[in-house]
């Protein structure tokens, strides 16, 4: 019992709250025990005497229904060691012990901390999400909204969608995918530093003896790859990110058995919130269109903001830490995510599905195949925006139905992100055509004609590079990762260098008005 006992105040500590019969009466032992610890640590002792003690808690106003109650709590406490039985000019009382004190402080702290249900369920703006993300994610505004959206979509039956992340090295691509889920429960959050295809499969299962197969829940969870080198793993995973199916049969082999290699059934149950970060920057057709991919900001502004934090984070950590431990703000939002999960919400249903499908249809130029699967994810987003106001919502059973605000404010984002989406490369990619290509191009040719306009070699674009963002590109990366999605993109073409054959010579192919470039270049 003892046992069982200090697991519950543990559980009591941390806010977790189970629905089950069983663990409603366990609250309720813990509302005692909680009760007693805290009148404990105000009379410093309590007399022994279940009459003499039955008075007290009257007089206290104290939720017990009957002495037995009190006696069986007491009698956990002393257990735990959190009190003992002491005599007193022959007298048996029961004294709290330093154990008992400390534990007590810890729990009057989280009650001056505990922000009532009334402020938790208020309406929040994504402008007021956004700046209360803003206390650890500085800019990136658009970045950490859809990220947090991913991370709270993980709360529904199947309405998750996945990020990946793609940019070079030192551009904070797994720092929001950290400080967000670091907003969520613990027991929600998987975060994978790296891990290999076969790794995943191996150490994140359950072995289940009776059916002889690895077993691996991630319904309802957030699962993080902080820094994967290759897309490998997700490729292997292509199934678990289209949601084909909720529960997946996959098929994998074991080289540690001693007679060779052997074939191992893996069981994936569920839809995880999946977020991806890689410094590979060359996207493949298979995982562009299961994903959303993102790339943080690199601004001169966000990186001056960033390094002031830091400063803030390692000059003075613990002060640091308690600022970010005790804002108001930020404890509101995590206590809002845990009211969400709690609420236990399945679905989110989208009026007038037509005007919306037919609204997104028209900021498609060319309608696409990938489009299938960009309206579930553009849906997602406004999913996760109805989840942070469910209680503002209609709810039928267990779905809530999301506003005309809900649709609004995820068109805002998808907007913003949408361009990036259709051409399947990441934003970095796109930014660098822009800002270093495009602008190149045009600096080199600005007083020719169109016929005898001139490309641009590698070297061209590895200097402007430099002068725009004073860090040097490194070669194979152009070569390899660069140039080939942004041909894929159709937003340049390549052609020989007329004076030198081994070469060749690079040409943006304008998406702008400015100059009819594509035609030219095809004439």
């Amino acid at each position: 019992m003892a046992e069982n006992t200090s697991e519950n105040i543990k559980l009591l500590k941390k806010g977790k709250r189970k629905k089950t019969d069983k663990a409603k009466k366990t609250v309720r032992l813990l509302g005692h025990a909680k009760q007693l610890l805290l009148l404990l640590s105000e009379h410093s002792k309590l007399p022994y005497d279940p009459q003499e003690l039955g008075v007290i808690i009257g007089r206290e106003d104290l939720t017990f229904t009957s002495s037995e109650a009190i006696t069986t709590c007491l009698s956990n406490l002393d257990n735990l060691k959190l009190c003992e039985i002491t005599d007193e000019k022959d007298k048996p009382f029961y004294k709290i012990t330093a154990k008992g004190k400390a534990i007590a402080k810890e729990l009057q702290q989280q009650e001056e901390l505990r922000i009532p249900d009334g402020e938790v369920k208020k309406a929040m703006s994504l402008k007021q999400l956004g700046d209360i993300l803003g206390l650890t994610v500085k800019h990136d505004e658009v970045n950490k909204m859809i990220t947090f959206l991913s991370t709270l979509t993980a709360y529904t039956k199947d309405s998750q969608f996945n990020i990946s992340y793609r940019a070079p090295s030192s551009t904070g691509k797994s720092y929001i995918p950290i400080e967000i889920s670091a907003l969520f429960p613990d027991e929600d959050t998987i975060l994978i530093a790296y891990c290999s295809p076969t790794a995943f499969f191996h150490d994140i299962g359950e072995w289940d003896d009776e059916r002889k197969i690895i077993t691996i829940s991630l319904e309802r969870k957030i699962l993080v790859f902080l820094d994967q080198p290759h897309d490998e793993l997700l490729r292997r995973l292509r199934p678990l990110l289209s949601h084909d199916k909720k529960r997946l049969l996959l098929k994998i082999t074991d080289r540690r058995e001693r007679h060779g290699i052997r074939t191992k059934n893996v069981e994936i149950v569920g839809f995880p919130s999946v977020i991806f970060c890689t410094g590979g920057l060359k996207v493949k057709d298979q995982e562009a269109t299961r994903m959303i991919i993102l790339s943080p900001e690199t601004s001169q502004e966000k990186i001056r903001e960033a390094v002031y934090l830091k400063a803030e984070r390692v000059g003075n950590a613990p002060k640091f830490i308690e600022w970010l431990d005790s804002n108001p703000k930020r404890l509101l939002l995590m206590e809002r995510i845990r009211a969400i999960k709690e609420e236990k919400i399945d679905d989110v249903i989208i009026p007038n599905l037509k005007k919306v499908t037919d609204e997104f249809i028209e900021r498609c130029k060319i309608l696409k195949p990938r489009h299938a699967r960009d309206i579930g994810r553009f849906f997602g987003l406004i999913k996760g925006i109805a989840l942070l106001n469910l209680w503002k919502r209609k709810k039928k059973g267990s779905n809530i139905v999301a506003s005309e605000k809900d649709v609004n404010d995820a068109f805002g984002l998808w907007d913003k992100i949408a361009e990036c989406q259709e051409l399947g490369i990441p934003p970095y990619v796109y930014n660098l055509y822009k800002e270093v290509i495009v602008s190149a191009f045009e600096e080199q040719n600005k007083d020719l004609k169109a016929e005898d306009w001139r490309g641009l070699s590698r070297r061209d674009i590895m200097a402007k590079h430099y002068a725009v963002y004073g860090r040097m590109l490194e070669d194979w990366r152009l070569r390899q990762e660069i140039l080939p999605s942004l041909g894929m993109a159709g937003l340049i073409m390549e052609e020989p260098d007329p004076d030198d054959k081994r070469r060749k010579l690079i040409f943006p192919i304008s998406l702008s008005p400015k100059a009819d470039r594509q035609k030219t270049l095809s004439q």
